[in-house]
């Protein structure tokens, strides 16, 4: 995370450009980035945190509130 976007895969995403941050809490928690003008979250924006997934969601959960993007938490439909 970054004062102006999210770097996933050294993707650069501009907070601007993000839509909604979706939150799928299954045994491992899947975080998925929807850009804007998209009804579902490209692959290439999907990601797990690689250790301590509670304290990344909760820093990710901050930023988003920071930025006003909004957080949904539940199933979402992913686009190869």
């Amino acid at each position: 995370m970054a004062q102006d976007g999210i770097v996933i895969n050294g993707t650069v995403i501009n907070v601007e450009a993000v839509k909604c941050l979706l939150i799928n809490h299954d045994r491992k928690p899947v975080i998925g980035i929807k850009p804007k003008g998209r009804a579902i979250v490209p692959l290439k924006l999907c990601f797990t945190f690689a250790e301590d997934q509670t304290e990344g969601i909760r820093q990710l959960e901050i930023w988003a509130r920071e930025r006003q993007v909004k957080v949904s938490k539940g199933y979402f439909m992913r686009w190869m």
